[in-house]
């Protein structure tokens, strides 16, 4: 699926009609670039969220699949994607470290064309610092300094 294809056209600058206001939607931003491009977002302990997008030479006829690394055990998943332009989400281990590759899968081989961040998912549970003020103590104090 073409960039355009994903996301249509740009909407129409509005002017003024009759006795309604001009809106003014500035610089059209592009909706896709045309690079080869992937990014980990951390969304919990146990998930990672996964956007892409790969450039329209790049796609014509091949099958498409992104590469979940645990760089801590050298474990990885392999999941097919349709679309040059996606997200997902992964479910991933907690405190953690991953990395993601996007490339091509043919038959049993898979050959990356883009590398992700590094993303690190924190531990499960809350905090065990105790004794710490919290920021609603310190709010306190500040009004009372304040007034």
């Amino acid at each position: 699926m073409s960039c355009a294809e994903s996301f249509g056209s740009c909407p129409e600058q509005h002017h003024i009609v009759g006795s309604q206001p001009y809106l003014d939607y500035g610089v059209p931003v592009n909706k896709c670039y045309s690079e080869n491009i992937i990014r980990l977002l951390v969304r919990d302990p146990e998930f990672i969220f996964v956007y892409w997008e790969i450039g329209e030479e790049t796609t014509n006829h091949i099958s498409l699949a992104i590469k979940i690394i645990n760089l801590s055990s050298g474990v990885s998943e392999l999941r097919d994607v349709k679309d040059s332009i996606g997200s997902s989400y992964f479910s991933v281990m907690s405190q953690t470290t991953y990395e993601a590759e996007i490339g091509i899968r043919k038959g049993g081989i898979f050959m990356p064309f883009a590398k992700s961040n590094k993303v690190t998912t924190p531990r499960i549970g809350t905090s065990k610092a105790y004794g710490s003020v919290s920021l609603y103590s310190h709010l306190s104090i500040a009004t009372v300094i304040i007034k």
